[in-house]
């Protein structure tokens, strides 16, 4: 599988509610969209060592409940657009992760709440650097990004699924590609409707891809867009359209198949550059008007017609010198 390489500032890593960390991933944040479901949008606040847990309706914006973190937990974000995650499809699990503040990472920390009640459901603490990509549509499984040589490859990571029960973490790899390693910046995500499908479009100047996230099947498959290398695809985001996914306006993808089919504009070849009418038989004269060419041939031959009518006895012929004129005026001609 390709490895998640994200080329982000480090700048970034010191403010709190940063959602990009150096040399890896995106990280959690605070504020923004939080992470949406059905009925409620969950947001994150944070201040000094605690954060705040917001359930805000969607109906209205009233906020339904609050709770209080000891530690600077956020939501976790996945992709440039501002996409998040951390929210359950049956709305049952809400995840939350720390806001790290030191680089390399050394321990994430995660939090899990029953997002009905914002009550604690579980504590996970991880050695190393993770961020969370996904999760599954019960709630069971979360999905991570690990980044396991933060310190000599900040590319270099593994996705895991995280079994909540036992523990357990599993490598996911793409099945037809499982020596590939993946580079790129994720730009935009979009969710199948029933939540099972996570696809997220990355941008990579050797060829960009759609990561294809089955939360449920627990497995991924990159779909690589050759037919998009060269493009500018910060304006591209991913949106549904029944069963199809749109990239922009650029192409659509069939998950099912995995067929890209580029749109009409793209497709297209471009039309041939427009003849542009040119006088018969003219020549180049560099930009000049070729008229005082013509006028100096006429002078020239006058000049000759002169000296053949003009011919001596003995076929002497008399020496002509051609003077400077007007092109309205005879020529003048001396012996």
């Amino acid at each position: 599988m390709r490895a998640i390489g994200l080329i982000i500032a480090a700048a970034a890593l010191v403010a709190p509610a940063a959602a990009h960390a150096s040399g890896g991933g995106l990280t959690a944040g605070f504020g923004g969209k939080g992470a949406a479901g059905d009925q409620y949008t969950y947001v994150a606040i944070g201040g000094g060592n605690t954060s705040t847990i917001q359930m805000i309706r969607r109906d209205g914006g009233a906020v339904e409940r609050f709770r209080q973190l000891k530690g600077i937990f956020g939501v976790p974000q996945v992709a440039y657009d501002g996409s998040t995650t951390g929210l359950s499809h049956d709305g049952g699990t809400l995840v939350l992760s720390d806001v790290p503040h030191t680089y390399p990472v050394k321990q994430t920390r995660l939090l899990v709440l029953d997002a009905r009640t914002l009550e604690t459901e579980q504590r996970i603490n991880l050695r190393g650097w993770y961020s969370v990509d996904a999760l599954s549509p019960s709630g069971e499984t979360i999905y991570l990004v690990h980044y396991n040589q933060p310190t000599i490859d900040p590319q270099a990571y593994e996705v895991l699924a995280y079994d909540r029960a036992s523990g357990r973490r599993d490598v996911i790899m793409d099945p037809d590609e499982p020596e590939e390693q993946m580079s790129g910046m994720p730009l935009f995500r979009v969710t199948s409707a029933d939540g099972r499908y996570e696809f997220t479009l990355y941008d990579n100047p050797e060829e960009p891809f759609i990561h294809m996230l089955d939360t449920a099947g627990h497995s991924a498959q990159c779909i690589d867009l050759g037919q998009l290398k060269g493009h500018d695809l910060s304006n591209s985001p991913l949106r549904l359209d029944g069963g199809t996914v749109r990239i922009g306006d650029l192409a659509t993808l069939d998950p099912e198949t995995q067929t890209v089919t580029l749109a009409r504009a793209q497709a297209a070849a471009t039309p041939p550059p427009r003849a542009t009418a040119t006088p018969a038989r003219r020549q180049d004269t560099g930009g000049l008007s070729p008229w005082p060419l013509v006028a100096l041939g006429l002078v020239v031959l006058l000049a000759v017609a002169v000296v053949l009518g003009r011919r001596r006895s003995g076929h002497e012929v008399v020496d002509l010198e051609v003077t400077a004129h007007h092109p309205d005026e005879e020529p003048a001609l001396r012996r």
